[in-house]
């Protein structure tokens, strides 16, 4: 037997070796629903689509997947879509669907470790989706036309990733209780605000707040970010942060009504952001001391561009053209520090 042929061999022995005792994961069969009714722990499939009055599908364990197979669930203003009944359930899944007409389109408030991809939810008398405790997951989803907030969400630590709110009745998101994190979505013409985020330490990314009748982005309770944003034309400020040290990073806020941001409590930096034709100030700073301001631009703000309580850093700061004072310093407490600009 040649070199090869025994190197082949021994390959194909320890293959073989290797192999004995393993099993390939068995697929779990996904159950074919075409009525609503309870669901238990497992994994369906909507095979046909459904209107109903009331509740669609109750919830009745945990460790429960729904494909809707882009079917559409339908209500009479009564019931949800899919409920929990009242009752705590967790890790549940649910992708790929339209619903729309109920009295709360997913309605999970004792529920937690909610997956939800690719579901619409429209048209709905309150919220677009409801959920009750901490851990849930959000990627395409779209709330839209709902009677209250589009998406509310009552405990900690979500991520929402690709997802929009559009015309709902408050909010767009409201996600309460600290630690969110939203990624590439917009929320548009919302009746109130178009991101709510209570708390502490939320984080916003490369998303949209425009056209709300309220605030763009509130986000309370300290330690909050916005980077890559862009918040604009929204009714009242464009960004309202409190609890002290709070970041906005490389975005624009742009002809909001209010004022472009509001960082309140003192210890908060904005970097590299763009705050222009805002009804007020454009970067309110004024509320307490500690605040830093680098390579920033404030312009044709209907209020002063940047106003600032000293002491604090005004590092490479752009400011033109507002119909107050471009810069604002209130040295009672001490001077601000300045560098790389012309002080106005």
């Amino acid at each position: 037997m040649g070199k090869t042929q025994r190197v082949v061999r021994w390959l194909g022995i320890a293959g073989v070796v290797a192999g004995v005792g393993a099993t390939a994961p068995a697929a779990t069969a996904q159950t074919v629903l075409t009525t609503c009714g309870p669901v238990g722990p497992g994994e369906y499939v909507l095979d046909a689509n459904l209107a109903v009055a009331g509740d669609c599908f109750t919830i009745t364990g945990d460790n429960v997947s729904i494909d809707l197979g882009g079917k559409t669930l339908t209500g009479n203003g009564s019931g949800a879509a899919v409920t929990d009944g009242g009752v705590m359930r967790s890790h549940l899944a649910f992708h790929n669907g339209k619903i729309r007409g109920f009295a709360i389109g997913i309605n999970l408030p004792m529920s937690g470790h909610v997956t939800l991809t690719k579901i619409a939810v429209s048209d709905n008398v309150a919220e677009g989706i409801l959920i009750g405790e901490c851990c849930n997951t959000l990627t395409a989803v779209k709330a839209d036309g709902n009677g209250q907030d589009g998406v509310l969400i009552l405990e900690c630590c979500n991520t929402v990733i690709k997802s929009a709110a559009k015309d709902n009745g408050d909010d767009g998101f409201d996600l309460q209780n600290c630690c969110t994190t939203i990624d590439k979505s917009k929320s548009v013409d919302n009746a109130d605000a178009g991101f709510t985020l209570t708390s502490c330490c939320n984080f916003i990314n490369a998303s949209t707040a425009s056209g709300n009748d309220g605030a763009g982005v509130v986000a309370t309770g300290c330690c909050n970010v916005l980077t890559a944003s862009k918040v604009r034309k929204n009714g009242g400020d464009g960004v309202f942060m409190s609890g002290c040290c709070n970041l906005l990073v490389g975005s624009t806020m742009t002809n909001n009504d209010g004022r472009g941001a509001a960082l309140v409590d003192g210890d908060n930096q904005a970097v590299a952001c763009k705050l222009s034709k805002n009804g007020d100030i454009g970067l309110d700073l004024s509320d307490d001391t500690g605040n830093s301001v680098t390579a920033s631009q404030a312009s044709g703000n209907g209020a002063a561009g940047v106003s600032i309580m000293c002491p604090g850093n005004l590092v490479a700061l752009k400011v033109k053209s507002n119909v107050g004072p471009d810069l604002l310093q209130d040295t009672s407490g001490g001077d601000c520090t300045h560098l790389g600009f012309k002080v106005p």
